[in-house]
């Protein structure tokens, strides 16, 4: 059998086409699949929201060159992570360089300290809740460890050690966070002191991944995933990445290995 001829197939009959008037208003059939609700100060798309009105963000850091944190189905003033990579110039106290989970800087805490700030409860946080992950080190583990959320005390969960770190997680429930209030958190403990690195609080529905670069190169050097764990890049004095070890709760695996070689000399030709 012959198909018939299909010529006139495909073909918009009552087309409207898109109005770029100033200020004009678009037929319902013209959807947006997408729209920039917040902007860096370089240029760069900080929150976005999709047609099923599901916001996504991007957090940046080393003055708004290299994104931090990327989170998916949370908004800009959800999400926080604090690396202290890019602090040096005095904006959080007691820095310790040499001692770090990541990259070379970590902060020497108190009972009392702050853990997170600057973050505005919006409507997933105060409907769903969030978490909160950090890693620690100090002699021992954390001695009755207490997170303060808005008046509200949570015991934090110890999760796995890695060398000397320690990583903990907190379930912040939806009544710690009030939509629209400022969100800010305290951690007390027994110990005399300890460090801290790697602070991470998002949507407990939203899905992050975070970054920590080298503070003069800004080569990546640890991909944190949504659990927290670390994948660490190691580069040689060329720049070139040479190894990639993955965080586990039994310590530091190798998963890739490289090695390069450089004739010193040219070789002859034949």
């Amino acid at each position: 059998t012959q198909l018939g001829k299909i010529y006139e197939g495909g073909i918009l009959e009552s087309y409207i086409p898109f109005d770029y008037t100033n200020g004009a208003t678009q037929d319902e059939r013209w959807v947006k699949l997408s729209e920039v609700t917040k902007y860096s100060p370089n240029g760069n798309a900080l929150e976005e929201q999709d047609v099923l009105g599901v916001y996504s963000a991007s957090k940046f850091g080393y003055d708004f060159t290299q994104p931090i944190m990327i989170g998916q189905n949370a908004r800009y003033d959800e999400l926080f992570f604090e690396h202290f990579e890019d602090k040096q110039g005095g904006s959080i106290p007691n820095l310790v360089q040499g001692i770090a989970h990541s990259g070379i800087y970590s902060q020497e805490i108190t009972s009392g300290a702050s853990l997170v700030s600057n973050v505005i409860s919006q409507e997933l946080l105060s409907t769903t809740g969030g978490w909160l992950k950090f890693w620690t080190r100090s002699t021992d583990r954390l001695e009755n460890p207490i997170v303060n959320v808005t008046g509200n005390d949570y015991v934090p969960e110890f999760m796995a050690q890695t060398g000397a770190w320690s990583l903990y997680r907190i379930f912040i429930n939806p009544s710690s966070l009030p939509q629209g209030q400022q969100v800010n958190m305290t951690l007390s403990f027994d110990n005399p002191s300890a460090y801290i690195d790697d602070i991470k609080f998002n949507p407990r529905e939203a899905q992050t991944t975070s970054f920590v670069y080298d503070i003069k190169s800004l080569r990546l050097i640890t991909l944190f995933d949504d659990q927290h764990f670390g994948l660490y890049y190691q580069y040689n004095n060329e720049g070139q990445l040479v190894r990639k070890l993955i965080e586990t709760e039994r310590g530091l695996k190798t998963i890739t290995e490289t090695q390069y070689n450089t004739p010193r000399d040219d070789r002859e030709s034949f």
